[in-house]
């Protein structure tokens, strides 16, 4: 049997790929079965069947022909087919706006593991994002979960509504370049009014192709989902598995429905009551407190590349990206953006932190090889320890699971611009950007999340703050004091929030910890899956 992945989502994605003043990087973030001694509330799943819907798929208003919603009804149950293996597949029409349950509808894709023994119930999972595929994820199970937790549930993976294989945003189509790919200097009044344009340009797509679907994407709205695909599974309870963004589905479903809440795993939490603002400053602050913690491990080998002191690293870094830039000619090179992109994403998996070094000292004694580096050459994920593992390499983890559809960022533009209303002016979200990248010139640099949101097409209404969920059933949280994408405090934070939360510390470094990380988590959640027995309370692992 192949090792354990550790899941890993992207940290959150930014739609604008090049800041020549400021060195930015691109990403920065993000089954039937007889039941038995079934958790207090549950039931498994009967066999169930659906109708062939009646409707016929009508534009989105406003929209061309990308986007297609479907008229009612909303499906009562769900007709599961084999789609592989042991592995079954279905699609459900979810209400688009659930105060007309009657008017347009969503397709939610599903994709379920049915358990290997007598079921428990089922598991509902999501890898994180916004924009991650949780159907995919659920190819996943058999490398991320115990068997004993594969043994009692039926492991069920969507695709939330606006992403992937669901009804999903569209924006660009096959081949079309982002507009707001744009080589811009916010350091000027030119710059900022270039980089308006380009969002403004991209917003008009957007509203084109996708239309009334991009004011439905929000995480208010995928709890509803979750709370009918929980009635379509024959669950009394939902039972639920949450990684990073996962984990703010997971705590608004507690505080909207304490009293359906099964089983409730949260790890690397989001914490809900931050304004956008505050949790991409939060965010950049862990991303530097990680990239330190790098630097120290790796001076306790000889022949690290990069100066011990992170400030003087960090300027290291942006030289070579510098470099990078100045080097690359044909859109296959490897620039600035991308290098950078890569060091953030290597920093959610500290098994990976040797192999960046070699790199890096590959990068620092060949500096006239820059120029041959392509995309792709310099790719610290886990295919990296594949290669030295033997593992066939076959399963995908969760950061693994980045689509090919060019509107994959998008997507969680759409979900975060519908979950964080911003109300600031384009010239605020801008100063907040250079602001951003003077306290943190490697992470900080093109956190422009905010400023995308200002021009998006919706008209979000969420309102975000403090949840409790009181009279929910025991949640565990996991939280990674190492963690760079969701920082530890977030995950304090939302234990001391939920009324029924249990805090789980990660001692170590590491984003979504859950999965072959720590085996001392691991046993703890399995432990908690499949008996709801709880960790102690304080409790920490290494």
């Amino acid at each position: 049997m192949p090792r354990r992945r550790v899941p890993h989502t992207p940290h959150r994605p930014r739609p604008l790929r090049a800041l020549a003043a400021l060195a930015l990087a691109s990403t920065l973030g993000l089954a039937g079965c007889t039941q038995e001694a079934a958790p207090s509330g549950t039931s498994a799943a009967p066999e169930t069947t659906t109708a062939e819907p009646t409707a016929t798929p009508t534009a989105a208003a406003g929209s061309g022909t990308d986007v297609h919603l479907l008229a009612g009804p909303s499906s009562t149950s769900i007709d599961w087919e084999n789609c592989g293996g042991r592995f079954e597949c279905a699609t459900v029409l979810l209400p688009l706006d659930y105060a007309d349950p009657e008017g347009s509808q969503v397709e939610i894709a599903l994709k379920r593991l049915p358990a290997s023994g007598d079921a428990l119930g089922s598991l509902l999972v999501n890898p994180g994002g916004p924009g991650e595929s949780g159907v995919e994820f659920v190819e996943s199970a058999e490398y991320v979960m115990d068997p004993d937790v594969r043994d009692r549930y039926d492991i069920v993976g969507f695709d939330p509504r606006g992403v992937g294989a669901s009804t999903s945003v569209v924006c660009l189509r096959e081949g079309q370049d982002d507009p707001t790919a744009v080589d811009v200097d916010l350091t000027t009044e030119l710059g900022v009014q270039t980089l308006r344009a380009a969002y403004q340009q991209l917003a008009a797509l957007c509203h084109e192709r996708s239309g009334a679907l991009l004011d439905f994407v929000g995480s208010d709205e995928v709890v509803q989902d979750m709370e009918a695909l929980r009635g379509l599974l024959g669950e009394d309870t939902l039972n639920y598995l949450g990684y990073s963004y996962g984990t703010l589905l997971g705590a608004l479903y507690a505080d909207r429905y304490p009293e359906r809440v099964g089983r409730m795993v949260l790890d690397s939490a989001v914490d809900p009551a931050l304004d956008y603002e505050t949790l991409q400053r939060e965010q950049v602050e862990a991303f530097d407190a990680a990239f330190a913690r790098y630097l120290a491990e790796c001076h306790e080998q000889e022949g690290c590349p990069l100066d011990a002191d992170p400030a003087a690293a960090t300027a290291e870094i942006e030289e070579i990206a510098a470099e990078l830039d100045e080097s690359a000619v044909d859109e296959d090179d490897l620039t600035g953006a991308d290098l950078i992109a890569e060091l953030s994403d290597s920093l959610y998996s500290p098994e990976l932190w040797p192999v960046v070094t070699e790199d890096l000292t590959a990068l620092l004694g060949d500096p006239e090889g820059l120029e041959d580096l392509e995309v792709g050459d310099l790719d610290w994920d886990e295919s990296e320890l594949d290669d030295e593992s033997g593992d066939d390499g076959d399963a995908a983890s969760p950061g693994d699971l980045a689509s090919d559809d060019p509107n994959w960022a998008l997507w969680f533009t759409a979900v975060d611009c519908s979950d964080y209303p911003v109300t600031s002016t384009f010239a605020e979200v801008v100063q907040h950007s250079l602001e951003l990248a003077e306290a943190s010139p490697v992470f900080g640099a093109g956190s422009l999340a905010e400023a995308s949101c200002v021009a998006w097409p919706s008209n979000p209404t969420a309102e975000r703050g403090p949840v409790s969920g009181e009279g929910a059933a025991p949640i565990l949280i996991i939280g990674s004091i190492g963690d760079p994408a969701t920082p530890y405090a977030w995950s304090v934070s939302l234990a001391d929030q939920l009324t029924s939360a249990r805090l789980l510390t990660y001692d170590g470094d590491g984003h979504a910890i859950y999965g072959g990380r720590s085996a001392c988590v691991d046993v703890a959640v399995d432990e908690y899956l499949v008996t709801g027995e709880l960790p102690a309370e304080g409790a920490v692992c290494t």
